[in-house]
């Protein structure tokens, strides 16, 4: 289950999928997430990410869910989805005290690509060098740490030495090369999609790369992704719970009635989740 702690952020990635047309609603505050985590352990959720927006604007927030979750539950595995820019060695140190798992940390190209249009100069190296820093601090405190590539055209050409670069120079657990998902912000930059022949041509590169880390670099090879898919008959296996408290099955159904399960400030996360069982009842 992903729980959107805001929609804050403090980068503008061409390619998110978060939603467009939110609503400027007020944002959950703590003690409203507390009980959304609560009613989550209660119905045997086995998995808790922590995303937004960027979740570390959003700091003290982060460290009460946390804190409140461990003070119950030892069991759930804990995962916060982060762009990075505000780790530091006191931060990560906090994070792993309040028994976080996984950071999911992105690999972005897109604030040098603003600075190239700036100042006509690309440091690449640099920000290879700063994201394996990074990744050798939150790994200096014992947490695993999955890194993300988005396949954008903005930096197809450099991807696969920055991967290779990560893979060599760091500790990493695992480097994740992703498509680019078709929903949010996304729709409306379809210019920066590849094309599935360039697509193609980097994917070759990262296999040859993969062969000398096999464990360690994940390759997405799926398709670009547009719409819902389809809901396969069972119970629930995620949903997302957004900065104002709608609950929808995943984020490419975020806006869309027909896909709206409810809100947890007025059907608690329960009765979200029973509108959601009735969907995969039906596998609709």
């Amino acid at each position: 289950m992903e729980l959107e702690l805001t929609y804050s952020c403090n980068y503008a990635c061409n390619y998110c999928y978060n939603p467009l047309n939110r609503e400027f609603r007020s944002e959950l505050n703590s003690d409203t997430w507390c009980n959304v985590i609560d009613e989550a352990i209660e119905l045997g959720v086995e998995h808790l990410s922590f995303t937004g927006g960027e979740p570390l604007l959003k700091a003290d927030k982060l460290f009460k869910c946390l804190e409140h979750l461990r003070a119950k539950d030892q069991r759930i595995a804990t995962r916060l989805v982060t762009n990075g820019s505000l780790i530091s060695d006191e931060l990560t140190k906090r994070l792993k005290q309040l028994g976080l798992d996984i950071v999911q940390y992105s690999l972005h190209f897109d604030r040098i690509n603003r600075a190239l249009s700036r100042l006509g100069a690309l440091d690449v190296d640099r920000t290879i060098s700063e994201y394996i820093e990074k990744v050798n601090t939150l790994k200096g405190h014992g947490l695993y740490v999955v890194g993300v590539v988005v396949l954008s055209s903005n930096y197809l050409n450099f991807v696969s030495k920055a991967i290779d670069e990560v893979l060599k120079r760091s500790e990493i657990d695992l480097m994740w090369v992703e498509q680019v998902f078709l929903a949010g912000h996304a729709m409306k930059n379809s210019g920066m999609i590849p094309s599935q022949e360039r697509i193609a041509r980097i994917i070759s590169e990262l296999k040859e790369i993969k062969e000398h880390y096999p464990s360690r670099l994940l390759i997405r090879e799926h398709a670009y992704i547009q719409g819902v898919v389809p809901l396969t008959r069972g119970t629930p296996k995620e949903a997302v719970v957004t900065p104002v408290g709608d609950v929808y099955r995943f984020h490419s159904t975020i806006g869309r009635p027909e896909h709206f399960c409810g809100n947890v400030t007025r059907q608690g996360l329960k009765g979200a989740w029973l509108t959601l069982i009735r969907a995969y009842s039906r596998g609709v």
